[in-house]
């Protein structure tokens, strides 16, 4: 790892390297966890990164990590912040499957985050869960829309402003 300062106007951060470990592609402010496996090349000690859904909720071999800057392929190298404020993916809604209509949703009040494990997100946390960051703003109410051909995702999400502490 290595740190240096920037001067300027703007607010401070922490962003260390990483490289995506994952079969899967990692979207922009999406949480991740550090590899550390046996198996895993000496040279991405510190450096390799998973999905949550892929090291899981409680697996040693990985730990939480940070929000990723950028969509990473699998093998790309990026980073991703460990402290400071940056976008992250917030669950709005879910649905059973793609052809349900999506449900309204009532809004989020700005608060505690931790990490959806099954679905790689950040989801309201409760005061006594262990939270991976704190949502600064309040996300909006929407209302419920009819389910629209060739839409698959079965999660919604909005990019917030997150601060992630997890130094």
């Amino acid at each position: 790892m290595r740190t240096k300062a920037i001067t300027g106007n703007k607010a401070d951060r922490i962003i260390f390297s990483c490289r995506n470990m994952d079969v899967s592609a990692i979207p922009r402010g999406t949480p991740v966890l550090l590899q550390i496996t046996a198996g895993t090349p000496a040279d991405t000690d510190g450096l390799g990164v998973v999905l949550p859904s892929t090291g899981g909720a409680g697996s040693v071999q990985s730990l939480n990590f940070g929000v990723t800057t950028t969509a990473l392929a699998p093998g790309d190298d990026g980073e991703v912040v460990v402290f400071g404020i940056t976008n992250g993916n917030v669950q709005k809604v879910t649905r059973a499957n793609s052809t349900s209509s999506w449900p309204s949703a009532a809004s989020v009040a700005k608060g505690p985050v931790k990490i959806d494990v099954a679905n790689n997100i950040y989801i309201p946390a409760a005061t006594s869960d262990p939270t991976a960051g704190y949502l600064l703003d309040d996300a909006p109410a929407v209302a419920g829309v009819t389910s629209i051909a060739g839409d698959t995702r079965l999660i919604q999400n909005i990019g917030a402003r997150i601060l992630i502490r997890t130094l």
